[in-house]
């Protein structure tokens, strides 16, 4: 049996586009499917770990048959290198769209996949934007790209040391299930000791 890691692709809001992989265990001599291509639009194509990503359909029921476990990669849903306002890049619930981890485990479960495979993927870092209004600090709020150069990514350890230097406030979302904190100009996105705990009770 093999495992599989999910490495999901871009969307259309994204231009850095990536594509699905997985790695197979060394004891699995390769995998017996590859996806197929669907007909899918390109600007229906979202960034969500589902069975059909950017044009491939992936033949559940096989993988399900063949894997120990589904790794989901449900996260690096946004991040401030393209993304014009604040959100959160691992939600696990979003009112107004199937960019969300629930969407893409209800979608894997319901095209055959048994639950007890799928691993939800968690991050232990977070994103920091640079706020374009400091009277504005909420989610979706209008930013001028990240804070510093790249992507400006952010360890966990680094976000706390950051809210403790700069005695940021703090914010838990329980609609959509993700932490954010801001001062100044920079807000940072993040899964929190209460996102974290919720999305364990969920999968539980």
């Amino acid at each position: 049996m093999a495992s599989m890691a999910w490495i999901l692709t871009g969307s259309t809001h994204n231009p850095l586009q990536k594509w699905p992989t997985w790695v197979p265990s060394s004891t699995s001599g390769g995998l017996p499917w590859q996806p197929t291509p669907t007909n899918t639009p390109d600007n229906q194509r979202c960034f969500q770990p589902r069975p059909s990503i950017n044009g491939l359909n992936y033949p559940a029921q096989s993988i399900s048959n063949s894997l120990d476990w589904i790794n989901l990669m449900a996260y690096d849903f946004y991040d401030p290198s393209w993304a014009k306002v604040t959100n959160s890049h691992a939600a696990l619930y979003e009112p107004l769209g199937p960019i969300r981890g629930s969407y893409g485990v209800g979608s894997w479960i319901q095209a055959g996949v048994s639950p007890k495979k799928l691993v939800l993927g968690m991050p232990l870092y977070g994103y920091a934007w640079q706020l374009a209004d400091t009277n504005n600090q909420g989610l979706l709020a209008p930013a001028d790209g990240p804070v510093g150069s790249g992507n400006m990514a952010m360890r966990y350890g680094e976000i706390l040391g950051f809210i403790a230097e700069n005695k940021a406030a703090t914010v838990y979302n329980g609609t959509i299930v993700s932490n954010y904190c801001y001062a100044g100009t920079t807000w940072i996105g993040y899964d929190g000791t209460q996102s974290i705990s919720a999305k364990v009770s969920y999968i539980k």
